[in-house]
């Protein structure tokens, strides 16, 4: 991380492509975390992107590890950078470990993120009403109302 020093987040983040090759397989929420550092929004994306696509994130990171890694990201970064790590992430995850994750995501992009962590098997089954409060906060009422389908599906 010294290496990296001042640079700026679209930097960094093209710094992070180019030691692709280099880094490891295995790389874990406060590894990422210190690796993305200060980058934002698209950049991080962008970073997350790249790392997930070439296998440098560990399978089986929790929701707490995941949360390190979105840090920084907003709206439809924070969806699609979801949408990217879903796969990697722990099964089961139950409300309040699915709400940190969705962080500040609203309308549909809380809907689209939601949608990736279900089609990636990592929503707990049998959510209860409190667990689905988190879940369905700051949602158009058509929007939540497609979300709860979706989670209806869950088994």
């Amino acid at each position: 991380n010294q290496a990296f020093g001042d640079l700026a987040q679209s930097q960094r983040t093209a710094a992070i492509g180019e030691l692709l090759p280099f880094l490891t397989s295995n790389l874990a929420g406060k590894d990422l975390q210190g690796l993305l550092q200060t980058t934002q929004d698209s950049d991080r994306f962008n970073a997350i992107y790249a790392l997930a696509r070439n296998k440098k994130i560990k399978n089986g990171i929790s929701a707490a590890e995941a949360e390190l890694i979105l840090d920084g990201t907003r709206a439809s970064a924070r969806s699609s950078s979801i949408g990217e790590l879903a796969s990697t992430m722990q099964p089961n995850l139950r409300g309040n470990e699915l709400a940190k994750v969705l962080g500040p995501t609203e309308n549909q992009e809380r809907f689209n993120a939601l949608n990736a962590l279900i089609a990636a098997r990592k929503v707990g089954a049998g959510l209860s009403g409190e667990d689905l409060k988190p879940l369905l906060a700051d949602m158009e009422p058509k929007t939540r109302d497609a979300a709860l389908a979706q989670l209806l599906t869950v088994k």
